[in-house]
C-alpha cells in the first residue's frame, strides 16, 4: 500500500521528512486500522461511530472531529507493541437505540516498532482535539516537519496519553 515507503522507516526509527500527503497518507491509515481494531474486542461496544466508518471507505481521508498524532516510541522495554481504546461520553444529539447506548467520542494509542501514534474521534460540534507536546499532529495538516521533533515516548508516556482525555 501507500504508506509502506513512509511508515517502514518510522518503525525502525529512520528520520523522515514528513510533507503534507505523507501525513494525509498516515493519517488514514491510522484511522483506518484503529476502525478495524475495533472489531477485535469480541462483545466491546464499538467507540467508532458508522458515520466514520463511511468516511474513511469514501473519501480515503480521517473523518471530520478527527485528529491524529505521531510521535518517536522507544521501544526498548517490554513492551514493542501497545494499543488502548477508550470511549468518552454519550450525547442527547446522538439518537439511542431502546437499551443501547450509542458513543459519540473515541480515542485510541497505538506504538508499534519506534512509532506511536494517538487518534481522536468525535462527532459532536465544536470539539478542539489537542494532545500536548508529547506528539505533533498530523491530521488535520498543519504543515510539513521531521519526524521525530519529539523526544522518544517511553511507556509511562504512552500510558499517561492513553489515560488523559483530549481538548
Amino acid at each position: 500500500t501507500s504508506v509502506q515507503p513512509i511508515l517502514r522507516p518510522m518503525l525502525l526509527g529512520q528520520r523522515r521528512e514528513l510533507n503534507h500527503s505523507d501525513q494525509e497518507i498516515l493519517a488514514t491509515w491510522i484511522a483506518k486500522t484503529v476502525a478495524v481494531m475495533e472489531y477485535t474486542e469480541s462483545g466491546a461496544l464499538n467507540p467508532i461511530p458508522p458515520e466514520h466508518y463511511r468516511w474513511i471507505r469514501e473519501r480515503q481521508n480521517p473523518p471530520p472531529g478527527t485528529g491524529v498524532w505521531v510521535g518517536a516510541y522507544a521501544c526498548g522495554g517490554h513492551l514493542p507493541f501497545f494499543w488502548t481504546q477508550g470511549l468518552f461520553g454519550w450525547s442527547a444529539e446522538v439518537p439511542k437505540p431502546p437499551g443501547a447506548n450509542v458513543p459519540n467520542t473515541y480515542k485510541a494509542t497505538i506504538a508499534c516498532g519506534h512509532v506511536a501514534f494517538q487518534v481522536f474521534g468525535t462527532t459532536l460540534h465544536g470539539i478542539q482535539p489537542s494532545a500536548g507536546g508529547l506528539v505533533h499532529q498530523i491530521w488535520p495538516i498543519v504543515g510539513p516537519f521531521r519526524w521525530p521533533n519529539t523526544a522518544p515516548l517511553m511507556e509511562r508516556d504512552l500510558r499517561r496519553i492513553a489515560n488523559e482525555k483530549l481538548g
